[in-house]
């Protein structure tokens, strides 16, 4: 986000968000949230994450919340807690993630190979 509350445009490993012609905004510029820069690589731990702890395979849009809700949650009291909304399907993610494991996958230790 820019000074004056611009949205920049960003890469993603989701290919919708980045076919977008511009980026979105709304209440989001308004001062009212705080917001958390996630890597594509982190997006994956997120989808790693929930996909072992709960057999829940995450869309790649909640898999970046994922990672950020966790990260946030090991700086929190145990009386607080985290909502993380989890939206979509993440099966029809699991071709987009195989492809960029062989680039991602050495960075956040995730290989596949037998």
């Amino acid at each position: 986000m820019t000074e004056i509350g611009r949205v920049l445009s960003q890469s993603t490993l989701y290919s919708e968000l980045g076919k977008q012609k511009r980026p979105q905004s709304g209440a989001e510029t308004g001062g009212r949230a705080e917001f958390i820069a996630v890597t594509d690589a982190q997006a994956l731990l997120g989808f790693k994450m929930l996909s072992e702890t709960e057999g829940i395979i995450p869309a790649l849009e909640s898999a970046h919340a994922i990672y950020s809700g966790a990260k946030m949650a090991r700086n929190m009291k145990k009386i607080q807690d985290v909502v993380i909304y989890v939206s979509g399907r993440g099966d029809k993610d699991i071709q987009s993630v195989a492809d960029e494991l062989p680039r991602l996958g050495p960075q956040i230790g995730w290989d596949l190979r037998f």
